[in-house]
């Protein structure tokens, strides 16, 4: 019950969060396109930063809720570091010469787009690059919310959106970053001393791979295979019995495989499991498609039918 209730909060969280960032999405695309406006209201227009800065709310948004925008995360692990090459190279280079412009700004937002980055690939989670990524979000954060109090002695709708968009992805990265399980999102992994689900155990319906196994259970087999890739996460914990009840009741119609994460690390590089939880349509030895991130009862099995219908 109460791994549930958190669950359900992360969840609902994760969804007012991510209309939020959409909406700020929306914010951008109008700076992005109205140029003269923001030549009348701020003396100067600078298109890159728009843009880029829409592409941090949407993958933000993507993060957050998945399954509302399907990207696939190699989108997300080109489209960042791009992104923060590009500020260096322009913080580096012609960005000293614009005169609204401040080149840490620039050094600034290539840390943030790199940090975009760390949210969906955390290549580890060592606790120096932990403390290195919260120390620049809090800083970052702090900054904006410095100049949110600027902001009231000149009140305007664009300062409040840019700066109000700022420190609120501040603050949601720092918690991501501190606390991954908080909210749910493609980012889920930590590790623990004890599993939040069995490594071994699964039901009637549902095999349990490993890395000792897993090709006899996936790639060698023959029609449709459905795998739940499992992890020391709360999110985990919630879905691995959805995963069950659904396998239970569409017992025959594939075969339903659960591999964990922290132990299966051959499994997972074969399937491209970086992040979990995470369902996967395993077809003739091929993964066919995929669904990242949290998913309720309803989600997943809509998703399955989906391909079992074909």
């Amino acid at each position: 019950m109460y791994a549930e209730l958190l669950a359900l909060m992360g969840q609902w969280s994760s969804v007012a969060l991510s209309l939020v960032f959409l909406g700020g999405v929306c914010f951008y695309l109008f700076r992005l396109f109205s140029p003269g406006y923001m030549r009348r209201a701020n003396g100067y227009y600078d298109g890159e930063n728009e843009f880029w800065h829409g592409i941090c709310l949407l993958g933000m948004s993507a993060c957050l809720t998945p399954s509302w925008l399907p990207v696939p995360q190699l989108v997300w692990f080109v489209v960042f570091p791009v992104g923060s090459v590009w500020y260096l190279v322009r913080g580096l280079t012609y960005g000293k010469r614009l005169t609204y412009n401040k080149q840490w700004y620039d050094f600034a937002h290539a840390a943030m787009l790199f940090g975009m980055w760390w949210m969906y690939a955390q290549p580890t989670q060592h606790w120096l690059a932990v403390l290195a990524l919260a120390a620049y979000w809090l800083w970052f954060g702090s900054y904006y919310a410095y100049r949110l109090r600027l902001d009231f002695s000149k009140p305007s709708w664009l300062a409040f959106g840019q700066d109000g968009a700022h420190f609120l992805m501040a603050g949601v990265m720092f918690i991501m970053t501190v606390w991954p399980s908080a909210l749910h999102h493609h980012g889920q992994h930590h590790t623990v001393t004890e599993p939040l689900v069995s490594l071994t155990s699964g039901s009637k319906h549902v095999i349990v791979a490993s890395d000792s196994d897993f090709q006899a259970a996936l790639v060698d087999q023959k029609g449709t295979t459905i795998v739940l890739v499992s992890g020391g996460c709360q999110n985990c914990a919630t879905e691995v019995p959805l995963f069950e009840e659904i396998a239970t009741k569409m017992a025959g119609k594939a075969r339903f495989v659960r591999v964990h994460k922290d132990t299966s690390p051959a499994a997972c590089k074969w399937l491209v499991a970086t992040q979990c939880p995470v369902i996967m349509i395993v077809t003739d030895g091929k993964v066919v498609s995929r669904l990242d991130g949290f998913a309720d009862h309803e989600e997943m099995e809509q998703f399955i039918n989906k391909h079992l219908d074909r």
